[in-house]
C-alpha cells in the first residue's frame, strides 16, 4: 500500500513541478490542487510515515505553490 501510494505521489507532485518550471502557472496550480487532494484524503492513514502539514509547507514556501 504505501509504495503503491508513494508512486502516484511522486507522479502528481512532478507533474505540478514540470508546468510551474515551464512557467505554465495554471496549469501547474490546477495539478498542485490534484496533489494536495490526493495526500489529504489519505493523510490519516499515511500520517506515520508522512507529514502531510510539511510537504504542502515546504512546497508552499520553496516552490511557489499557492493554497
Amino acid at each position: 500500500m504505501i509504495l503503491s501510494w508513494h508512486r502516484e505521489y511522486v507522479k502528481k507532485l512532478s507533474q505540478a513541478l514540470r508546468e510551474i518550471s515551464c512557467g505554465h502557472n495554471e496549469q501547474a496550480q490546477q495539478y498542485w490542487y490534484e496533489f494536495l487532494d490526493f495526500i489529504r484524503r489519505e493523510e490519516n492513514n499515511i500520517q506515520p510515515n508522512l507529514d502531510v502539514y510539511r510537504v504542502i509547507e515546504v512546497a508552499k514556501n520553496y516552490a511557489g505553490f499557492k493554497l
